[in-house]
């Protein structure tokens, strides 16, 4: 089965659209997460995510387009973990 998570282009599309949201695009969301992946605690999602989502957390039920943004945030957290701790130089 495919994830159902989009592409980071699209994603940042979405996040961005016409700035007047106030969330984040996905340069941000990779230091954010390279900083919550590095740092001295580690940190639930509900800790981070809303920083992303102008400081609150979408309404994401199952099969909706919001619940699909936050599966690709949450996918990338998962890539960027996989750099820093298995990869480190790339």
């Amino acid at each position: 089965m495919t994830e159902w998570v989009y592409g980071y282009d699209e994603l940042d599309e979405i996040l961005r659209g016409d700035g007047s949201a106030g969330f984040v695009g996905v340069s941000a969301i990779d230091g954010l997460i390279a900083a919550v992946v590095a740092g001295p605690a580690a940190l639930q999602p509900m800790e981070w995510l809303p920083l992303i989502f102008g400081g609150r957390m979408p309404v994401a039920p199952p099969g909706t387009p919001n619940q699909r943004v936050v599966n690709t945030i949450i996918k990338r957290h998962a890539e960027v973990s996989e750099i820093l701790d298995i990869r480190p130089a790339d």
